[in-house]
C-alpha cells in the first residue's frame, strides 16, 4: 500500500496516477472485505469508462459518486456496486 501511495504522489502523468490509484483501490477493497469497515459504512463504487471502458473501482465513505478517475471531467459518473458495514471482530 505504501508503494502505491508513493507512486501516486510521484506520478508524472494522469495515466500513471490512475493505474496506481486502481492498484491501491484493489488492495483497500480486499482489506475491507477481509477485515471489515468498523462501524462506518463504506461504498464500493465503479467507473465503467476507466481504462478504455474496462472499468475501475474505489471505496468511498459517501454514497454520492465523486469519480476519482475522471474528476471534474465526469465527477458524478459511476455507480455504487456494493456497500460494506462489517463490524471488526476485534471490537
Amino acid at each position: 500500500m505504501k508503494a502505491h501511495t508513493r507512486n501516486i504522489v510521484e506520478a508524472g502523468t494522469m495515466e500513471i496516477l490512475r493505474k496506481q490509484f486502481f492498484f491501491l483501490s484493489e488492495l483497500v477493497i480486499r482489506n475491507v472485505r477481509s477485515l471489515g469497515s468498523g462501524d462506518q459504512p463504506l461504498f464500493l463504487q465503479h467507473c465503467p469508462m476507466a481504462f478504455n471502458n474496462q472499468g475501475g473501482d474505489w471505496v468511498s465513505a459517501q454514497p454520492q459518486i465523486m469519480n476519482p478517475y475522471f474528476g471534474d471531467e465526469m465527477l458524478h459518473c459511476g455507480i455504487v456496486k456494493d456497500s460494506f458495514l462489517v463490524l471488526n471482530s476485534n471490537h
